[in-house]
């Protein structure tokens, strides 16, 4: 059986609501396919670059956080060693409210919203009071300072236009896996 928005979506639900087990299984990962879809998108489409409109990769963290360390199967998080600073740092959830199934993708990387979000100005000042900043100049000179006053970032979002990119592929991935548990319903 194949389902397209034409076909009777009331008798759909019923079948759904009249199930003898609970579906939630199947549909959080559902989710969990549409969260690493976006996490794809976003890296292949707005974390590699060309700056300054978009991110670029530097060292690779904040991209391995998105693209995530967990993978997800049927909605269950299976571990795995992070191997490299970042890929643990990935914020993958899916969670079942009520009758909706919600999902979370984002990243604990520190510099993570600011990039999504632009920041404004700001003042960088030495851990230890008394201390100094090192740091390597554009032109590979090192250079020690009190404090640093930091222009801040423009925003440079790399989730929300991912999120935006996958919708038109949603129903796809989601009509494809509720074909899938009516035919295991039906069978």
């Amino acid at each position: 059986m194949s389902i397209s928005y034409s076909d009777n979506i009331p008798r759909i639900v019923s079948l759904l609501n009249s199930a003898k087990r609970d579906t939630s299984k199947q549909f959080k990962g559902t989710m969990a396919k549409i969260m690493n879809l976006i996490g794809q998108i976003s890296a292949s489409r707005y974390l590699q670059g060309p700056r300054p409109s978009r991110l670029g990769r530097i060292t690779g963290r904040l991209l391995r956080s998105i693209l995530g360390a967990t993978q997800f199967t049927g909605g269950i998080q299976l571990n795995q060693k992070p191997q490299f600073r970042g890929s643990n740092e990935s914020i993958r959830t899916v969670v079942k409210r009520g009758r909706e199934i919600v999902g979370l993708i984002g990243s604990k990387v520190p510099y993570a919203e600011f990039h999504e979000e632009g920041r404004g100005a700001f003042t960088i000042l030495p851990k230890k009071p008394g201390g100094v900043l090192r740091f390597t100049g554009t032109n590979g000179e090192v250079i020690f300072t009190r404090k640093v006053n930091h222009p801040g970032y423009p925003a440079r979002p790399f989730l929300d236009p991912a999120v935006k990119d996958a919708v038109p592929l949603m129903p796809a991935i989601i009509l494809k896996d509720v074909d899938e548990l009516l035919a295991r319903l039906r069978g």
